[in-house]
This record gives C-alpha cells, structure tokens and sequence, in this order.
C-alpha cells in the first residue's frame, strides 16, 4: 500500500517518438499528465543528444529524468503509481518509457512473497516423513 502524502522518487528512462518536441516541452507537458494524482515537487530531463545531434528535436531522441512528487490520494501498489508516471511521459513523448520507484524495486516491500512456496512444503513434509521413518526403524 502507497499512503497519500508519500514523497516518491522515480527514474524514468525513455524515447520520445517521431513528432517535434523540445525538452522543455515534454517536461511540462509531463508536469501537466502528473499534476491530478501527485503535488510534482520536481522533474528534471535531461538528454545527450543535443550535442550529438542538433537536429533532435525534429527526430526521435533517448531522455532520462527523475521525478519527486507527494501522493495526494492511496494506492494499492507502487505499479498503479508506476503506470501514472509512465502515462504522463508516454503522453508527452509519444513513446512509454521504463519507470522505476526507488526504494520499491521487485523484491522489496509489497512485491516480496510472504509464507511458504509449495516446494519449500513439500520438502518439509518429505524430510518430516523420511526423519519419521527412521525413528520408527530404530
């Protein structure tokens, strides 16, 4: 569970698509998709191409940014955050990036198994059966 009020940070790394876009652009335009779900506290974008290519913002052109923003509402799980996020910049840069929230990486919190796997019981009663036997034996 992700309580309102929580201050999140997410990496995002993405491409935008073929229609002209400046970082600015994309940027707020992102601000914009994020406003209705978080307080945006910051996003910031940046690209390697500008050196590289001057030309694009007339072609498609790889970003990375990192966004913090405060939950104003409870969600059930870090993906339903994920996947606003990723709709945001998908919406401004026409194509859908990777989203990652630090700190709720796979393994971590909500994602982690709690309990026994099937196979973990089956090789406990198993060992269980075999360590009964052989008492009974002796």
């Amino acid at each position: 569970m992700i309580a309102k009020n929580s201050v999140i940070i997410f990496d995002v790394k993405g491409r935008t698509g073929y229609l002209p876009r400046t970082e600015a652009g994309v940027r707020q335009n992102v601000i914009d998709g994020l406003t209705p779900f978080f307080e945006v506290q910051d996003v910031s974008l940046s690209t390697s191409t500008v050196l590289s290519d001057p030309l694009h913002q007339i072609n498609t052109w790889p970003y990375t940014a990192v966004v913090r923003a405060k939950t104003q509402a409870d969600y059930g799980h870090i993906r339903d955050v994920d996947s606003i996020v990723a709709h945001a910049f998908y919406t401004a840069g026409g194509e859908l990036p990777t989203v990652t929230a630090r700190g709720y990486e796979k393994g971590q919190s909500e994602d982690k198994p709690t309990g026994l796997s099937l196979t973990t019981a089956l090789i406990l009663v198993a060992v269980s059966l075999v360590a009964l036997a052989v008492v009974k034996l002796t």
